[in-house]
């Protein structure tokens, strides 16, 4: 985890001063060094505006200062700061070489670079890994934007909220922008709402009127006109979802899964420091443990349990994966007074409000207390391969409503008020909630994964009509 951050402005004076306010909001993210670069945007003749980049690093390959950001190109005068890991870059080092481009460095942020330089927007195609980017190309005078595909890495940018200096601002964190003192901190009804319907802001709102999160998948150029017009930024898709596939033979996608598992695992554990893994007593954790133990003979796992009755503990089956497996296994029991603790701790590291998260903070904390800088997380597996409840409740769900897909929602809605009258109040809004609006499966799922619903978020005068939450968040 690293931190860029980035303002373009015609007010030169306000460049620097505001750029390095953002590292300093972010020296969590990047303990081991930072650096500050500024360029002219615009034509040669008539530079209109300057755009200042900031970086804090959390080193993970390349530990020397052939590592540090912002990088040049001495050859085009090209400058780049990123924020990820891309993980082919060896395969990418070795185009590199055979169209005669050196790499020094032993580490990604160098072949991003001149793959950046040599083939411009179009090295987006080549990339396999995580990642946000802005890429100032010197001959054009113009910054490129990037964020990968799924949006693992976070992007957010915003305008400046002053009349007299117009000015364009991006970081990895809310709380960078915040901290430039150029851009307002209201809150932003539509934000707030979409928090508390769904337990975190959904991209790309965030909680502030004039922030918005960057699209993954997405790219943009930004020039001199973005700063010196507050000209709207339109970030466009370089890479979408892949389209279904037919079912293979079994066989066949056991084999591939497995391939495709290994390669992930052994790119992944690639780094110049300490790695370790976390270790629940799932399935996803504990496959990652093992096939990670084989590249990493000395790898360290860790689980965190607690002495509660509200959460559940899987310590015991932690521990058993951990010695099946032969890693050096430690944990971290947590008591409702160190639940407290810890909650207060993650409200105030948590950039983007949400209400999930805690375990991973937990988890995190006490990884890199055992020496560890990176860690192999089974985060995301049960979205990808259903393992959530909800991918069999949800298609059920919809096949018993489907008849009802027809009927006006008005009607819907007043034979779910009879239908479930007897249920109690919290339960029974939702069962109503979800006979109403139900059209799709998509709606059945949001519908289920809501935790304020219409009429909570009516009754605190946040209707989704009136503080413009856009479908699918909102009721249809």
């Amino acid at each position: 985890m690293c931190g860029i951050c980035g303002v373009l402005s015609v007010d030169s004076g306000q460049v620097e001063p505001a750029t390095r306010a953002m590292m300093r909001a972010m020296v969590h993210r990047g303990p081991d060094d930072e650096g500050f670069e500024q360029r002219p945007l615009g034509n040669a003749d008539t530079a209109t505006a300057v755009a200042g980049f900031g970086f804090r690093r959390l080193a993970i390959l390349d530990l020397s200062p052939a590592g540090h950001q912002p990088m040049v190109n001495p050859a085009t005068g090209d400058c780049l700061i990123f924020n990820g890991e891309i993980y082919n870059f060896r395969s990418l080092h070795t185009r590199l070489r055979a169209e005669g481009i050196e790499v020094r460095s032993s580490g990604d942020t160098e072949v991003l670079l001149k793959a950046l330089s040599l083939w411009g927007e179009r090295a987006l195609e080549y990339l396999d890994g995580m990642f946000a980017f802005a890429f100032y190309e010197a001959r054009s005078r113009r910054i490129l934007l990037a964020r990968d595909h799924i949006g693992i890495k976070p992007l957010y940018f915003a305008h400046s909220s002053a009349a007299s200096a117009p000015a364009f601002v991006f970081a990895s964190e809310v709380r960078a922008i915040l901290a430039s003192g150029l851009v307002s901190d209201d809150l932003d009804p539509a934000g707030v709402a979409s928090f508390l319907a769904y337990g975190a802001p959904q991209d790309p709102l965030t909680i502030h009127r004039a922030i918005r999160s960057f699209p993954s998948g997405s790219c943009c150029w930004i020039d001199a006109n973005v700063a010196t017009s507050r000209r709207s930024v339109a970030p466009r898709r370089y890479w979408h979802f892949p389209s279904a596939i037919s079912a293979a033979v079994e066989s066949a996608a056991v084999s591939s899964l497995r391939a495709c598992i290994d390669r992930a695992i052994g790119e992944q554990s690639m780094a110049d420091v300490p790695v370790a893994a976390f270790l629940s007593g799932g399935i996803d954790s504990g496959m990652i443990s093992a096939l990670a133990k084989r590249l990493m003979p000395g790898l360290r796992t860790h689980a965190v349990g607690f002495k509660s009755h509200s959460i559940t503990d899987e310590l015991s089956p932690a521990a058993a994966t951990a010695q099946a497996i032969g890693t050096l296994h430690s944990q971290t029991i947590l008591d409702d007074n160190t639940i407290s603790q810890r909650w207060q701790e993650w409200l105030t590291a948590s950039d983007r409000p949400s209400i999930d998260g805690l375990n991973t903070f937990v988890v995190s904390r006490a990884v890199k207390d055992a020496g560890a800088t990176v860690a192999l997380s089974g985060l995301g597996a049960d979205e990808l391969f259903g393992g959530y409840s909800l991918f069999r409740s949800v298609p059920g769900l919809y096949r018993w409503l489907r008849p009802c897909v027809g009927f006006p929602p008005g009607l819907r809605r007043l034979a779910a008020q009879m239908a479930f009258a007897g249920l109690r109040p919290s339960r029974r809004e939702r069962a109503i909630d979800l006979v109403a609006h139900c059209h799709s499966p998509l709606d059945v799922l949001l519908r289920m994964r809501r935790v304020f619903g219409d009429n909570d978020l009516a009754a605190i005068g946040m209707r989704a009509a009136d503080v413009g939450l856009a479908p699918p968040l909102s009721s249809p």
